[in-house]
């Protein structure tokens, strides 16, 4: 979720990737995501999924990038 995105629920998932959850995906002046919970998700990486060249440049299974500090994530 990004693009001035705001209170997303992310909740009760299964992802099967290398990353699974993304709140915000770069500085968009100011915000790129405000508010929002992510709870009770189950993320797998499955060995042999990814080449060795995509697991290097995996950065995290969730972020949250340009989010404001005064907003929680619940």
């Amino acid at each position: 979720m990004w693009n001035h995105s705001t209170n997303t629920l992310t909740e009760r998932n299964t992802f099967i990737v290398d990353r699974a959850i993304a709140y915000g995906l770069y500085d968009n002046s100011g915000s790129d995501h405000q508010g929002g919970v992510i709870r009770n998700n189950f993320i797998y990486l499955q060995p042999g999924l990814m080449s060795a060249s995509r697991k290097a440049s995996s950065d995290g299974q969730i972020i949250v990038w340009d989010f404001p500090r005064d907003q929680g994530l619940s």
